[in-house]
């Protein structure tokens, strides 16, 4: 088994013994709030077997589903007839994630001269991919989905990208400012972060 994200969808769960049952019933429950559940009697099929699935589509018995990490609890009856009941199947989870990603954009310098500008890109939680990041300055010379780097040790969080301001004396680039786009990623739960704060700076090159 592993732990599993996801966003409601379905997430099938596997269930295995070490000896056949029979599959009494199955609960998923949030841990900090067991109030807010999803009770199944699992397909009698599976009875006289070492393993059974059952999906879970989000919805609930009881409560009304909230993000976060839920338990999985089994009742089961073994061969000599013994009752397992409120099996809480440990160390696995399952997280219920429905939020976007935050993400905000950073600059060296703002306004920037002539030289390198560092733009930080910094998500809320790990994502998956890479982002690419788009440059739009007032001259024509401009840089579109060009791949960002991550920052070591830093979960998928916060990824960088050194970009170059050229002086307004130089053809294709002009004093102003820059628009910065970055394109869709997304949680492990496939959830797209959303637009980024801070998406714009100011480029000023000329001397006063």
């Amino acid at each position: 088994g592993q732990n599993v994200v996801f966003n409601p969808g379905s997430v099938a769960v596997s269930l295995n013994a070490s000896e056949p049952v029979i599959w009494t019933s199955f609960k998923i429950k949030k841990a900090d709030d067991p109030g807010i559940y999803r009770a199944y009697d699992i397909n009698p099929s599976y009875n006289g077997t070492i393993s059974a699935v059952q999906a879970w589509d989000g919805s609930v018995s009881g409560g009304s589903l909230a993000d976060g990490e839920y338990l999985i609890e089994l009742n089961i009856k073994d061969s000599a007839d013994n009752n397992v009941n409120g099996l809480i199947l440990s160390p696995y989870r399952i997280t219920v994630d429905r939020l976007a990603p935050a993400v905000a954009l950073a600059y060296s310098a703002n306004p920037a001269k002539a030289g390198a500008q560092i733009v930080t890109a910094t998500y809320g939680e790990p994502i998956g991919g890479i982002p690419q990041i788009s440059v739009n300055q007032p001259g024509t010379n401009d840089v579109d989905g060009v791949a960002m780097t991550v920052i070591p040790d830093s979960h998928n969080q916060v990824w960088i990208y050194s970009y170059t301001v050229y002086p307004a004396t130089e053809s294709g680039y002009a004093d102003g400012t820059a628009s910065v786009g970055l394109s869709a990623v997304a949680d492990a739960a496939g959830n797209v972060a959303g637009y980024p704060s801070g998406q714009a700076f100011v480029i000023d090159t000329i001397a006063t």
